[in-house]
């Protein structure tokens, strides 16, 4: 099967209406990049958490304490080694303070590369 480019799309479709990029998502705060953080734990794409997760994780501070990002990453990334066939998948996951349903999103970036994103489920 021959992979069509997006200008066959477009070609079928017409121009898009609107586009959000992650990008954009990033500049405006609705997604918060952790990919320098997630790779000393053994992520290998780019990684982002919603803004909702990261304000739970963050328990009130501004940021997220150090020491919780590299937990939750940790724990993440063991959790995410069973589902490596799957883009996405839910998982809870339990901090002292609390137990959050998560969905975690294997996809396509701004341009096709694979990336993950980390939320609660209403944020997708």
């Amino acid at each position: 099967m021959e992979i069509k480019s997006m200008d066959f799309i477009t070609e079928i479709f017409g121009e898009p209406i609107a586009t959000y990029t992650r990008a954009m998502a990033m500049e405006d705060g609705m997604l918060v990049d952790v990919s320098e953080e997630a790779t000393r734990v053994g992520f290998t794409v780019p990684v982002a958490f919603t803004a909702s997760f990261v304000e739970w994780l963050a328990g009130g501070n501004e940021e997220i304490p150090p020491a919780v990002l590299t937990e939750a990453l940790v724990l993440i990334f063991a959790h995410t080694a069973s589902y490596r066939d799957r883009s996405r998948f839910g998982m809870y996951l339990a901090m002292p303070w609390g137990r959050m349903r998560l969905l975690v999103d294997i996809g396509p970036g701004d341009q096709a590369e694979p990336v993950l994103t980390i939320g609660q489920p209403g944020d997708f």
